[in-house]
């Protein structure tokens, strides 16, 4: 019984300190995902000015002219699965391909798209607070199991209940985020631009909920169980 319960305190001590290495990464990467939306939303527009490809925020013809020869020598591939979200897929085209391109490219206003960009990594830096709360709690699960001399205990059914709750939240988390980025892009991008609103979220996150659920029934069943055990034994 000693050896099973070290063992055991042990494989929580192990995961403890995983999940404490993953939230600092994860605050190294809100950190510079919060610098880099600082600096799209108070970057000078005539930064990009100098050569004359853009001024007053828009591509000049010159700049235009750049961007078609960049797409003419393969340099720009606009039909990658990478730039889907921005321009009507290619087959659409068909002969008005590079007329279309150049009114789409003419619409784009600098500074706007900066916004967008800070305001998408807002959200993304809102994502992963999220969860950062949500490992923090399961980190408090594996500490709480280390430090108990047994883990069916009133805390560790707590926290379960705990981050099925914070799962659930993290999965609205997700879906609101999608369907808010969806809705700065179609108001961000100009005409002639393909983005649909969608919603999504990850499932997995919502069967890791009710996981975690079903863990705090069969954890607090054992608590049960246990107490009863020591009454016998203390009889």
């Amino acid at each position: 019984m000693d050896n099973t319960l070290s063992s055991l305190h042990k494989f929580a001590r192990f995961f403890e300190i995983l999940l404490k290495i993953v939230r600092i990464m994860l605050i190294v990467a809100m950190s510079i995902l919060l610098i880099a939306a600082l600096v799209m939303y108070i970057i000078p527009n005539n930064v990009f000015e100098t050569g004359g490809y853009i001024s007053d925020g828009k591509l000049t013809q010159k700049g235009l002219d750049a961007i078609m020869e960049g797409i003419n020598d393969g340099i720009i591939d606009i039909d990658s699965e990478s730039f889907s979200f921005i321009f009507v897929r290619a087959e659409t085209f068909e002969g008005a391909f590079t007329d279309h391109i150049v009114e789409v490219f003419s619409q784009i206003h600098l500074p706007t798209i900066l916004n967008f960009i800070g305001h998408m990594l807002l959200i993304l830096i809102a994502r992963l607070a999220m969860l950062f709360v949500l490992l923090l709690f399961i980190g408090k699960f594996f500490k709480c199991i280390r430090l108990e001399s047994s883990p069916f205990t009133p805390a560790s059914v707590g926290l379960l209940r705990k981050i099925g709750i914070l799962s659930l939240v993290y999965a609205a988390v997700q879906l609101l985020s999608s369907g808010l980025s969806s809705l700065l892009a179609s108001l961000t991008f100009p005409t002639g631009v393909s983005y649909n609103l969608h919603l999504s979220f990850s499932l997995s996150t919502v069967v890791f909920a009710l996981l975690c659920f079903c863990l705090a029934f069969v954890f607090n069943y054992g608590r049960l169980l246990q107490e009863r055990v020591d009454g016998a034994a203390v009889q």
